[in-house]
């Protein structure tokens, strides 16, 4: 297997993406930044911010298994793995990208979470990835997502 491409924090971190892409389950966050950063060779993105890895999903019984895996064959005082339970809507299965077996939320959907937050990271990060955004696959999906008029206003304030 290829080393995957995004700094590390510990032995465990290839296995559980590995083992989390093989579920199903892509990684969102600084992991999946590093990932897409690589992948399209667009520099300057920011490095993982803390000894932690982001996953996503609709699915309980997806979410428990890799709970359990975790439990049992990962040392959790080594890395700290945060997986979302997202019920409040399905998560665009053609937003998911495969690089190299790695599952991955596009900059599409990663653009569109960032701007729920809107932290000060997430500003960054948004600014990052309309660098590799397909922008016409942007306007589809921020539509179909729900994004609110204010939630574009940030955008668009972001980018002046």
């Amino acid at each position: 297997m290829k080393p995957i491409a995004c700094s590390k924090y510990s032995e465990f971190d290839d296995l559980i993406i590995t083992k989390a892409s093989d579920m199903g389950l892509p990684l969102i966050g600084g992991t999946a930044l590093e990932i897409l950063s690589d992948y399209y060779k667009q520099p300057n993105v920011r490095s993982r911010s803390e000894n932690d890895l982001d996953f996503i999903t609709n699915s309980y019984d997806v979410y428990v298994s890799l709970n359990n895996w975790l439990y049992n064959n990962v040392d959790t005082t080594k890395v700290q793995v945060d997986i979302m339970h997202i019920i409040s809507h399905n998560i665009p299965k053609e937003l998911i990208i495969d690089i190299r077996g790695i599952k991955v939320m596009s900059p599409e959907y990663l653009i569109w979470s960032k701007v729920q937050r809107f932290t000060e990271k997430d500003k960054s990060d948004i600014l990052w990835l309309l660098q590799i955004a397909n922008i016409d696959l942007l306007e589809v999906w921020m539509e179909r997502l729900g994004v609110t008029a204010t939630e574009i206003d940030k955008i668009n304030n972001l980018i002046k």
